[in-house]
């Protein structure tokens, strides 16, 4: 017979099931990536302005262009080229573990 208690038991014992099945998925390493290099893109967008950037590329040929985005990275505050070079280590991290997995078939 089943009784209140049961249920209430049962109820409680499933919403922590639930509740570490949810924390596994938010937490998992790619997703973990993901947040950081989010947050990294968030932070290098509020202190560049891409719009401008980008303009100011159309005035280069393209063969200078590669010393157009140096000069620029070199010239820059330092969050933004600690931002940059976290987004695109971070972006390589994901890129080859995915390759990885794809090539050799691996799981993780």
């Amino acid at each position: 017979m089943i009784t209140d208690q049961n249920i209430n038991l049962k109820n409680r014992i499933m919403r922590r099931v639930y509740l570490i099945s949810f924390i596994r998925r938010v937490l998992s390493p790619v997703a973990v990536k993901l947040y950081v290099t989010a947050f990294l893109f968030s932070l290098l967008l509020v202190n560049v302005s891409v719009s401008n950037v980008l303009a100011n590329t159309r005035s280069f040929a393209p063969g200078d262009l590669i010393y157009f985005y140096k000069f620029a990275f070199m010239n820059t505050e330092i969050l933004t080229q600690i931002s940059l070079l976290g987004i695109l280590s971070l972006a390589g991290l994901i890129v080859f573990s995915n390759l990885r997995i794809i090539l050799f078939k691996q799981r993780v």
